[in-house]
């Protein structure tokens, strides 16, 4: 699970991609409740809480050697650490990858907690118990974090982009006229159809994301969208609530596969309601449409898919007795399926769009805080200014003006005394060629 999450924080913008694999791997265990080994508990959420730890300590790693390695003597020190968290997107990247653990060790966590009276010895070898608490207490701060973080905590704000006018969109549709790319509507093709209405889906959730004022006044206080964008840059207007409901979901699923172990008589109960959380992640997305890009969305949309079919498979295996459990067996089959799915998705999506590649180079470039903090004053800019066109075109202070000024002043003379310089050989020689004739 931790590569799926170091996997997505590379990729960036496919964090729901990551978040159906890991709410995949809690389907699955929910699926077999029962059948596993308690005495693997211990050993399961050791090594998730492990993981946990090792990101963490990377992380601080990484931080630090950034900051160590980075201008000295152009900024102060706070300027430069506040420079390194935004050039590393600190806490946000680090959430893409904790964000596959954090489920688990609520489950597993959970798991050791529930069980300490029924398996006394799994409960006492090792401290089951104090290290259930932990990974459950670690599990529960994380997500707390993440909900304060997209609720009282949210300091940005939604800033529109220009769309373009109906003209514009006329002019596009005579050139593919024009290219023979649409002959006439009615041969229109399927394929042309969809990548017009994934250009209307994109154009119509034009924007980005920016720092709120409160953010923005103080220079020394790092960016929000800088240092968390990771975790909600991939949704658009008003639907960062889906970040909560990717994570809930995982985490409700993950308590509940850890209710089923406590006896055979609450497995089938907790099947049912596991399957339908998992089938109703499908029609919330489609509902929803949270995505700012279409692609991301249809990305989403292939592995919901997966988990609506999985989840179908399971709900019928629970309400049903059948012998062998065949829609058993085929639910497991499609949420592996779902699984490895959405890592190969995230790997290629993430290799395709150069999302990983620039990632690794802004992990391992350190770049000086001052690049860092000219970026960031860019980033800042009042809603009316539009970066982009403020840097294309330098402003002139007063000497160039002048000095301008003067150089076409002196052409304009320039030619003005070719001109008469002209004009008067050609007097001249029109005059000796009519003396002669004379002559």
């Amino acid at each position: 699970m931790l590569k799926i999450g170091i996997i997505a924080a590379l990729a960036g913008s496919a964090s729901s991609v990551a978040g159906s694999s890991v709410r995949a791997g809690a389907t699955m265990r929910l699926a077999t409740c029962g059948d596993g080994d308690d005495a693997d508990l211990l050993a399961t959420a050791g090594g998730y809480l492990g993981a946990y730890c090792i990101a963490c300590v990377g992380c601080c790693l990484l931080l630090g050697w950034h900051i160590r390695h980075s201008d000295k003597s152009s900024l102060q020190r706070k300027t430069r650490v506040v420079a390194s968290i935004e050039h590393l997107g600190i806490p946000g990247r680090l959430w893409g990858v904790l964000s596959s653990v954090v489920a688990p060790l609520v489950e597993f966590g959970l798991s050791l907690v529930l069980l300490r009276d029924d398996d006394d010895e799994t409960a006492a070898a090792g401290g089951g118990v104090a290290l259930g608490g932990v990974s459950l207490a670690v599990g529960v701060a994380s997500l707390a974090w993440l909900c304060s973080t997209m609720t009282w905590r949210f300091h940005a704000v939604w800033r529109n982009i220009s769309q373009r006018s109906v003209a514009h969109r006329d002019e596009d549709k005579i050139e593919d006229v024009r290219g023979g790319t649409l002959h006439h509507r009615s041969t229109f093709s399927l394929l042309s159809w969809s990548v017009g209405r994934c250009k209307e889906y994109d154009e119509s959730r034009g924007g980005d994301w920016v720092d709120s004022d409160s953010v923005r006044v103080d220079v020394h206080q790092p960016s929000f969208v800088e240092c968390n964008g990771a975790v909600f840059e991939e949704y658009g207007y008003r639907r960062t609530w889906f970040v909560l409901w990717e994570n809930g979901l995982a985490a409700l699923l993950s308590v509940l596969s850890a209710v089923s172990r406590l006896s055979s008589g609450t497995c089938n109960a907790t099947q049912v309601v596991g399957a339908v959380l998992q089938m109703c992640g499908l029609p919330t997305l489609v509902a929803a449409r949270p995505h700012r890009k279409a692609k991301a969305l249809l990305l989403a949309a292939a592995m919901e898919s997966f988990g609506f079919v999985g989840g179908l498979c399971l709900l019928v295996s629970a309400t049903t007795l059948i012998d062998g459990d065949p829609w058993g067996d085929a639910a497991s089959v499609v949420l592996q399926i779902q699984l490895y799915a959405g890592v190969a998705l995230l790997i290629v999506d993430g290799l395709h769009t150069g999302r990983i590649r620039d990632a690794l180079r802004r992990l391992v470039a350190t770049g000086s805080p001052s690049s860092l903090g000219e970026n960031r004053f860019v980033q800042r800019q009042p809603f009316d200014i539009d970066p982009r066109k403020a840097n294309g075109r330098p402003k002139r202070d007063s000497n160039t003006a002048v000095t301008s000024h003067l150089h076409s002043e002196t052409m304009r003379r320039n030619s003005r005394s070719k001109n008469n310089t002209s004009s008067a050989q050609l007097t001249v020689l029109v005059e000796m060629i009519c003396s002669r004739h004379t002559i």
